[in-house]
């Protein structure tokens, strides 16, 4: 009787842990994407990278939750200085050494502590924005800063991010650069060697796509 019941709760076990798999399955797309509900800040922080950022940080500055903006790693952004030209340099600050997403944070912090910012609305590219969060609380972990996150948006189909090529290479690559964010691996050497793997491991998943 024992090892009947024992046998029946392994069986539920496993169709649980199946069950589990598969929401998670679902629900990978989702959790990388996030959009705060804007507030009031200090500063609003761009991260460079894929159009949109920009334009999605220029019109919460615009629309008046900020008076100051950083440009991270802002040498990415020179095709963008129309954008940015009508903006006081006393409330525009480039920041051009990141080469990572944990030196965007690392680099966003020290402008904002020299400039006394105690709060900021970062932006990036929606399914970048849960390892944006996860490296700038890592961060920003010892102060009291209040930080927002917001995606912006782009064509990724976060709930079915299965079913379209561009959707399902960008959720592979987030969350094996997350892997790599987790294990240490962020700057320009350590980003080649994860590239190398992520292209490696895109190039036999979307094979068979």
């Amino acid at each position: 009787m024992l090892f009947g019941v024992n046998k029946t709760f392994a069986k539920n076990l496993k169709i649980i842990f199946t069950i589990l798999i598969f929401i998670s399955f679902l629900l990978a797309g989702k959790f990388l994407v996030i959009y705060d509900i804007p507030q009031k800040v200090d500063v609003i922080v761009v991260l460079s990278g894929e159009s949109g950022r920009i334009e999605q940080g220029l019109n919460l500055f615009h629309s008046g939750y900020a008076e100051n903006l950083i440009l991270s790693n802002s040498n990415a952004f020179i095709t963008s200085n129309n954008l940015i030209m009508n903006i006081p340099k006393n409330h525009l600050f480039l920041e051009d050494k990141a080469t990572s997403t944990y030196e965007n944070a690392f680099f966003t912090k020290e402008i904002m502590d020299d400039q006394h910012f105690e709060s900021a609305i970062v932006i990036s590219t929606d399914y970048h924005m849960r390892r944006v969060k996860m490296n700038f609380n890592r961060v920003f972990k010892n102060d009291n800063t209040q930080l927002l996150f917001i995606g912006s948006k782009t064509g990724y189909i976060s709930n079915l991010w299965w079913s379209q090529k561009h959707s399902l290479k960008m959720t592979i690559a987030e969350y094996v650069k997350i892997l790599g964010n987790v294990l240490g691996i962020h700057g320009s050497e350590a980003k080649l060697r994860m590239y190398k793997l992520k292209e490696w491991f895109l190039n036999m998943v979307i094979d068979k796509f």
